[in-house]
């Protein structure tokens, strides 16, 4: 309780901007005055009442968070007259260099802003193109799988049904999974195409991924320490700071993964 009330009793110290030797960058609001006068008056009142019903340490206490309140306003007083006498005493020449100094700031920032556009892109991009040469190899793999010709004198549906609980392994991301060949690495995204029951779209670019065993992909990411998988980085540096590079084995690149 006494944590709060110094916290909120600082208002008009820490809030406000005060005069520096140059710039004109302090505040002359009447907002945290005003807050700190509302406070004071309350506590004040607060006191009154409980000191009626008897509670005298109820009221000391109310009368030491007033005066805290008080003692902060005239703070806030003091600061926010400062600053208008400042502003008003400001040359043409010191309103043109604040302007100035403004206006390189919002150029500075929309200049970052448009650096992290142009870098979220090419990151979209580059992971966009993994996940497509990654569903290819997929499909070739499905392509390549041979077929069993000893079930060849079955109906057309029992060959579906006998290749569609077929089982097979892939490695994805460093982690091996197996289920049933056409579920495993089936394509998916938040847009509608889901993964049956028992599977997780693992979502590695915007809202497109695969179909992968959910409690594999849950003990896959509890192993490797991480949650989801982003782009290609050769470091660090080439992913976000959320972000660590691991390496692929025997190679120079790897992927951004979540810490």
């Amino acid at each position: 309780m006494v944590g709060l009330v110094l916290l909120l009793s600082s208002c008009s110290v820490v809030f406000p901007g005060s005069v520096r030797s140059a710039g004109l960058d302090c505040s002359d609001s009447r907002f945290w005055l005003g807050s700190d006068l509302v406070l004071a008056g309350g506590s004040f009142y607060l006191a009154n009442e409980v000191s009626t019903d008897g509670d005298s340490e109820a009221a000391n206490l109310y009368l030491g968070f007033g005066a805290v309140f008080a003692a902060s306003a005239v703070y806030g007083y003091f600061k926010r007259r400062n600053c208008a006498n400042h502003l008003e005493q400001a040359t043409p020449e010191q309103w043109a260099a604040y302007r100035r100094r403004n206006a390189r700031r919002r150029a500075a920032r929309a200049r970052r802003a448009e650096e992290q556009r142009r870098l979220d892109a090419e990151r979209r991009r580059e992971n966009i193109a993994l996940l497509e040469a990654y569903q290819q190899d997929l499909e070739a793999q499905r392509a390549n799988t041979p077929r069993d010709s000893s079930r060849s004198n079955r109906s057309r549906s029992g060959r579906r049904r006998s290749a569609g609980s077929r089982m097979r392994s892939i490695t994805y991301n460093g982690c091996p999974y197996r289920g049933r060949s056409d579920r495993l690495g089936r394509r998916c995204s938040l847009r509608g195409e889901g993964c049956p029951g028992g599977y997780t779209c693992e979502v590695q670019v915007g809202d497109s991924g695969v179909c992968l065993p959910s409690d594999q992909l849950r003990r896959c990411s509890r192993k490797k320490g991480y949650k989801t998988v982003g782009g290609r980085c050769k470091s660090n540096r080439d992913c976000r700071s959320n972000e660590r590079c691991k390496l692929s084995r025997g190679k120079s690149s790897g992927y951004c993964l979540e810490r």
